[in-house]
């Protein structure tokens, strides 16, 4: 997965958790965001989810979202035009700009070999209140 791609995983001979994560704040963020909180949910033996705050938004600014080899997480913005939402990608993801965060209210996650292109659907997970045209 990207940003993240050094986040592993192992169990030891003594059934401790042992989880590898990047030392880039944004890589660390998609690592909890993905991998982590579910391994607490199961070490915790959570069974049932508590709902966050995702809706489905339409990508724009002919821009395209995803990657043909890794899962990807995308910083986005999040903007409410009428009863839509409507997502910009940023122009620049890399897992050391830690200033994006200021400027996002949304991730978008993408499976290995998807492609979300301008004008698609797909899911967000928001982080804050989308701003309304």
């Amino acid at each position: 997965m990207r940003p993240g791609r050094p986040t592993g995983l192992a169990v030891s001979g003594n059934n401790k958790v042992i989880i590898n994560m990047s030392g880039h704040p944004i890589s660390a963020l998609n690592a909890m965001t993905v991998v982590v909180k579910e391994v607490i949910k199961r070490l915790a033996g959570v069974k049932v989810d508590i709902a966050e705050p995702r809706v489905m938004a339409k990508l724009a600014r002919g821009g395209t979202l995803g990657d043909e080899e890794f899962a990807r997480q995308y910083r986005v913005r999040v903007r409410r035009v009428g009863n839509d939402y409507v997502i910009e990608e940023l122009p620049r993801q890399g897992s050391s700009l830690t200033h994006t965060l200021l400027m996002i209210n949304g991730l978008v996650f993408t499976r290995k070999g998807q492609i979300i292109r301008e004008g698609d659907y797909t899911e967000v997970l928001l982080l804050r209140e989308p701003s309304r045209e």
